[in-house]
């Protein structure tokens, strides 16, 4: 092959490349409150816990910033973070508790959380990644 064809075909792959990587944008985790009434959610947070102007959001005690507590009002979400790759390795909780009317879900570790979030029906979790309370 001569050198010409061996560069043009090294770009095309590389040009094929970034923009395969430009295409995957992450996706959203959210919590989503659809039922009538307000609920309020504790969380200790992870590395991967990322909200931007978020005034809805406490820490309760100001030595454990990972701490947080919000309430969510009928039809309100709040957005959690962003999933690259894997909901699994990047679930920007370590522990979640979630309050409604005197009812309330604990997912006491990672796994916990993890199956709180919707799925398809292949068990696999759905894309923007939602935790929705009805």
């Amino acid at each position: 092959m001569p050198t010409n064809n061996k560069i043009t075909l090294f770009y095309i792959l590389l040009f094929t490349s970034l923009l395969m990587y430009a295409c995957n944008k992450p996706d959203n985790a959210l919590i989503i409150n659809k039922s009538k009434e307000t609920i309020k959610v504790k969380a200790i947070t992870s590395s991967f816990f990322y909200t931007i102007n978020e005034t809805r959001i406490i820490t309760p005690d100001t030595n454990k910033t990972d701490h947080i507590e919000f309430h969510l009002k009928p039809n309100e979400s709040l957005n959690c973070g962003h999933i690259n790759k894997n909901l699994a390795d990047e679930i920007p909780f370590e522990k979640l508790t979630i309050i409604k009317n005197n009812k309330t879900i604990e997912a006491k570790n990672k796994d916990e959380v993890l199956n709180l979030f919707e799925k398809n029906a292949f068990g696999i979790a759905k894309s923007p990644y939602s935790i929705v309370i009805k």
